[in-house]
């Protein structure tokens, strides 16, 4: 079975929630939303649509665990001096 080539994030919100998967190492939308969407004001539903596009393009996995998805990265983050990126 062949690779698919790994597209990556698309802005700023696809960063910061993946940048946020990765450092819980495995989350819920709600760990995720806690993290990243409550303080701006972002929809829980926004965080769950960012979470299925990260995954549609397989930069996160997921698995269903009683009725709701946990994901975790497919991939090590590269430990860099880059902070958190901040939503504006």
């Amino acid at each position: 079975m062949r690779e698919r080539a790994l597209k990556l994030p698309g802005g700023e919100l696809e960063y910061a929630v993946l940048y946020s998967v990765c450092e819980l190492h495995s989350a819920s939308t709600r760990d995720v939303y806690a993290q990243v969407g409550e303080a701006p004001g972002l929809a829980y539903t926004t965080i769950a649509k960012v979470l299925d596009r990260l995954h549609a393009k397989g930069l996160v996995a997921r698995r269903r665990r009683g009725k709701v998805f946990v994901y975790r990265p497919r991939f090590a983050r590269q430990v860099s001096n880059s902070p958190a990126p901040a939503l504006h």
